[in-house]
């Protein structure tokens, strides 16, 4: 456990400098282009609703929510302590790691009102904290569904819904011009980096 958190952590602070030194730009660019050339734009309606799911109220709301119906208490109450420590990394790279939000006009956000986020103030788009929280969120039931006495089956469905409400969520981070690629990466290594701890420190919860 400890060699997988500092490798990630030496990853996102590594990835960071080259998002900071601009090295992706091209990438960021490149990805924005064909993942929008191939998104019909009926999808687009859809992806924008869905996308609030990630927001930072609402899915970590429900997530805690969810883990107090299924009383795991004290994995709900580590969910809040770590989200918040995320979301701290994610307020100090969007105001100090240099990386240009998408321009407007590749913007295909479909929503009657913008849901603004005032706890983050941001200058920059770099990491994404929707990416961020999906994954985390993501980690935790897959944890849970796999300690859970269901049917083998009954795993397998759960862990694709999971999944892809994951893959779907940082998909749309891209195609609506929300997020550049670099964002979505760093964004899902923090995720994955929330999600260690978190495991970490619960793991006691089934003993």
């Amino acid at each position: 456990m400890k060699k997988k958190f500092f490798l990630l952590l030496g990853l996102f602070i590594l990835f960071s400098f080259w998002v900071d030194d601009g090295n992706l730009r091209f990438f960021d660019l490149l990805t924005t282009k064909i993942l929008q050339s191939i998104t019909p734009y009926f999808l687009d309606p859809f992806l924008s609703w869905f996308s609030l799911f990630g927001s930072f109220f609402v899915i970590t709301f429900l997530t805690f929510v969810i883990l107090v119906v299924l009383r795991r208490i004290r994995i709900a109450l580590n969910y809040i302590f770590v989200s918040f420590f995320l979301h701290l990394i994610e307020i100090f790279g969007k105001n100090f790691i240099f990386q240009p939000i998408p321009p407007k006009e590749i913007l295909r956000t479909k929503l009657p009102f913008y849901l603004s986020q005032p706890e983050v103030k941001a200058k920059f788009a770099y990491p994404s904290g929707h990416s961020m929280r999906t994954v985390l969120t993501g980690i935790i039931f897959f944890y849970l569904i796999s300690k859970s006495q269901l049917a083998f089956w009954k795993k397998v469905v759960l862990n694709l819904l999971v999944g892809a409400f994951v893959v779907i969520m940082l998909y749309s981070r891209i195609s609506l011009g929300e997020h550049w690629l670099a964002d979505v990466v760093g964004g899902t290594i923090l995720g994955l980096l929330g999600g260690l701890i978190l495991l970490k420190v619960s793991e006691s919860s089934y003993v």
